[in-house]
């Protein structure tokens, strides 16, 4: 029974949460889209929507904004460590008279010509008074995800596979 316990419960749970709190948080930052729909009103009072997708679209949040005046880039640095240097990390912020909010779900030190071109392009809409409306997806997909994908892979293999082996321990 003890064996039962240890190589057929404990063994498996253990490695299945850590390689899905591993591969969990580094898909979810890596690989997102957003997309983005502007309109302008006759007073030129910008709105714009987005919806950021993560999971491939199984998780999804929406924003409204209404009064768009810029969009930054904002930058930092990491906190330094006596380890590791300190890193600068930036984000695409969308700024209203009373708010900024966050294009991308994270800061980072990817994808800078990616943030560089979202916020070119929606600072291009925001100035050219010709333009009344936009619609534009931005595809992030960066190391982040990359690294955390394999991780993700086996957690859920496992998980689906841990029945199985529960079923083949009990039988025998």
């Amino acid at each position: 029974m003890k064996k039962f316990i240890l190589d057929t419960l404990l063994k498996p749970f253990f490695a299945i949460v850590f390689f899905l709190l591993f591969g969990i948080p580094f898909v979810f930052a890596g690989f997102q889209t957003v997309h983005i729909t502007g309109t302008k009103s006759a007073e030129d009072v910008v709105t714009i929507d987005f919806t950021r997708t993560h999971f491939w679209g199984l998780y999804r949040t929406t924003r409204h904004l209404e009064g768009v005046t810029e969009v930054t880039l904002e930058s930092r640095t990491s906190d330094r460590t006596n380890t590791r240097p300190m890193t600068t990390v930036s984000g695409v912020f969308l700024v209203t008279a009373t708010q900024s909010e966050s294009l991308f779900s994270f800061f980072s030190n990817t994808d800078d010509s990616l943030k560089s071109e979202a916020m070119d392009s929606l600072n291009g809409f925001l100035t050219d008074p010709q333009q009344r409306t936009y619609d534009q997806t931005f595809a992030m997909r960066n190391i982040f995800g990359w690294c955390g994908l394999p991780f993700l892979i086996i957690g859920l293999l496992g998980l689906f596979g841990w029945p199985g082996t529960i079923f083949k321990a009990l039988r025998s």
